[in-house]
């Protein structure tokens, strides 16, 4: 978790962390493969400003669906803490490659 420029004073996001990713560090921009390991090794995962899209955990075969990001965001923190790894990550959003930002409206998390 760190930072994000011109949040509140305190508020944190997560990084996804590509260090040892394998051969799974890419994304799709526009019909486009890109390499997400040219960055560096961590993007800024946040929300659209309104804190509002469809993200789901999936983990042994059930599937939990959060309409806000900082409810998804607790739960999974909760899972992490229990000692949940993900296994898999998609998303819909905005990815700033420059910045090393993905702004969120869809995330799919596959835990094991």
């Amino acid at each position: 978790m760190r930072d994000r420029k011109g949040c509140a004073p305190g508020q944190r996001w997560p990084v996804l962390d590509l260090a040892g990713a394998g051969r799974f560090h890419h994304a799709r921009q526009g019909g486009v493969i890109l390499d997400l390991s040219a960055n560096g090794d961590e993007f800024l995962v946040v929300p659209r400003l309104d804190g509002e899209g469809r993200f789901v955990i999936r983990q042994h075969g059930v599937a939990q669906l959060y309409a806000r990001f900082d409810r998804f965001m607790a739960d999974l923190q909760a899972r992490h803490a229990e000692g949940a790894a993900v296994a898999r990550i998609q998303g819909k959003g905005d990815l700033d490659r420059q910045a090393a930002l993905f702004t969120a409206r869809v995330i799919k998390l596959h835990l094991r």
